[in-house]
Parts: structure tokens; sequence; C-alpha cells
């Protein structure tokens, strides 16, 4: 085989195949091209004698994007077109047999994480919350050293009660059990402090019966608020109220998840902008609301799991939503000031 060298041919020289099964989402194609821009056209592409592309398609079209003119190539002109027909599928394929260690990567990420960059973390092709959450999983105890923390103590011989006014201490966190819609609440719960991050499920104005079954198998009480009594201008006051102090209570930069089911959108929404959009952060009013798109059909039983996913993702790391319920709207609004370094109340 001759010693193989690298040339830089124009884009309109090489020919794409048309035939090729390795699909690039849009997506994708954006994350290679802040990879090029990020470290440059390191990795080049494979031709062979006559310019037909056998590998690197994802790159030609990242390169398009950038308006790069010329990139480099290899051209294989050893193979037969059986064997580069089939070289093309095992290039893609035998990249996706490797695994990650997950915790070396972490350490890597952390790495970096700790100094000044001059380019984007994301341009590894990792978003920034699955970065984040390698990172946090290096301080996960390994199954031979458990947190003490995990540990419950024995069980009592009568069931837990939690009455209005009750306030737990849990260490360094605090769980108050109160009216989210009075003010003095707050002022116990959070002592002149910020939250950097609110995850509320308030009613969804529906009643219990006939939306929430548990398949047959969980029965559970009726809410003693917003249980389907109320009118689309009391629930829409009902919310404002409650969003209103969360947003009081919030440093600047927060972020405030609202779990609603597809039913409230509007009231939601109306209630929300009216509450974040009299927000000031600095010189900055600016309002960034982004809103998932969800099936309308009745919630489910499977839509409480997913929340509590949900919930978990947002608290790993805060910085976002990692899944979405298909039955709820949630809401996500940040007031774009940077990441809060103010302790989170729930």
């Amino acid at each position: 085989m001759d010693e193989l060298r690298i040339e830089h041919v124009t884009i309109e020289r090489l020919k794409l195949d048309r035939h090729n099964p390795r699909v690039h989402s849009d997506r994708q194609i954006k994350r290679i091209a802040g990879s090029i821009k990020a470290f440059g056209f390191n990795v080049p592409v494979l031709a062979d004698q006559d310019g037909n592309l056998l590998a690197g398609h994802g790159r030609v079209h990242a390169a398009q994007r950038l308006g790069l003119r010329q990139i480099p190539v290899i051209r294989l002109e050893h193979l037969t077109p059986e064997q580069a027909r089939a070289f093309s599928i095992a290039d893609n394929r035998l990249s996706e047999t490797s695994s990650w260690n997950e915790r070396l990567l972490g350490e890597v990420f952390r790495d970096l994480a700790s100094v000044e960059l001059d380019f984007d973390l994301e341009a590894t092709g990792f978003t920034m919350g699955e970065i984040d959450l390698r990172i946090e999983g290096l301080s996960v105890p390994t199954a031979g050293n458990p947190d003490p923390a995990d540990e419950l103590p024995a069980v009592l011989n009568q069931p837990p009660v939690s009455r209005p006014g009750d306030l737990w201490e849990l260490g360094r966190h605090r769980l108050l059990c109160d009216n989210a819609l009075d003010q003095a609440p707050y002022e116990r719960l959070m002592q002149g402090a910020a939250a950097g991050l609110v995850f509320t499920d308030p009613p969804y104005n529906v009643p219990i019966a006939g939306h929430v079954s548990g398949k047959g198998r969980v029965r559970h009480r009726e809410f003693l608020m917003a249980s389907g009594q109320l009118t689309p201008a009391q629930f829409t006051r009902f919310l404002a109220t409650a969003l209103d102090l969360l947003a009081r209570y919030s440093a600047p930069g927060s972020l405030h998840y609202v779990c609603m089911d597809w039913r409230h959108q509007h009231e939601l929404l109306s209630a929300a902008l009216g509450i974040y959009a009299r927000m000031r952060c600095g010189r900055s009013a600016a309002l960034r609301c982004s809103i998932a798109a969800t099936a309308c059909r009745p919630p489910s039983a499977t839509s409480i799991g997913t929340r509590r996913r949900i919930r978990r993702a947002a608290m790993k790391r805060c910085a976002r939503i990692t899944a979405w319920s298909r039955p709820a709207t949630i809401g996500a609004w940040r007031m774009r000031t940077g990441r809060s370094k103010a302790r989170t109340a729930i």
C-alpha cells in the first residue's frame, strides 16, 4: 500500500454519496461545526481516487456551514469499489462499539472546567447538561463507601405526620410544611436568603377523580386547593399569587421550573408573564420563556414518574431539564444574569 498523504481539496470537487446510509441530523452538524471552529479541521475526510467521499459526510456539511472552501482529504486509492463501500460502513460502525469510562470522562471535564478556556466545552460534542452530570457524578460515593446521609432512621411505630407550620431541619436543608400563598412562611423558611432554583408542581385545578387514577392500583385524595372548583380567572390569580412570592424570594439568574397540565397552559402563562416580566436583573429586563410543546391528552399515572425524573435532573445541577412530561406543560423561566450562587430552596 502506498504511503497516505493529505491534500487540500475544494469542497465542490468532492462527490457526496447520495446513498450514504449514515444520517446526520442538523443538530449533529451544528456540533461538528462548533468543534471545527474551536479546534480546526484536524481530521481529514476520506475519498477514493475519483473524489467520491467514503467517510466524513458530516464534516463536509459542517465545513459548508462554516463557509470553508477547502478541506483536508486523504485519498484511498488502493481500495476496490467493493472494499470502499464496505470500509465506509466499517468506519462509522466500529466507532459505535466503544464505550466511555464515565469516571475518567468526568475527571477530564472537571479539569477542563477548572481552568480558563478560550473555547466552549460543548465543542467536545457533549452538551453542558451532559458535562455537568458527569462532573457531579464524581461526588457520588461508591458502593464500598455509602453516604451516611442515605441511612434511614429506625421506622417508628406510628405513621409520620407533618402539620402546617412544621419546620424540619435536615442538616443544611430546611423543609417547611405551610401555605405557599402566604408570605410569612417564605420569611421563616428563607431567613433572608434567596433561592437559586425553584421546582414547583402546583395543583392543576382538575379533580383527582377521573384524572389521576394510578390505573386503579392507587387512590389519591383530592387537593385542598384548586381541585377543579376555580374559574379560569380565579386560577390565574391563584397561580400569580404563588409565582409572585416565589419570584420575590429568588435570586437574579435563578431558574423556575413550573409544571402544569395541558388544559391550563393559558392560565399559567398569563400569570407567569405578568410576574417575571416585572423582574429586573441588573440593567436587563429580558425574560426568556421556553415551553415544551406537548400532546393534548389527559394526564395519566405515568406523568407522575416523569415529573419525578425531571425534578431529579433539574436538582442535579440546576442547569436544564433533560426530559419533558408528555401530558404536561412545563415552563422554564430564567432571568439572564449568569448562574446564581445562592442556595436552592424547595
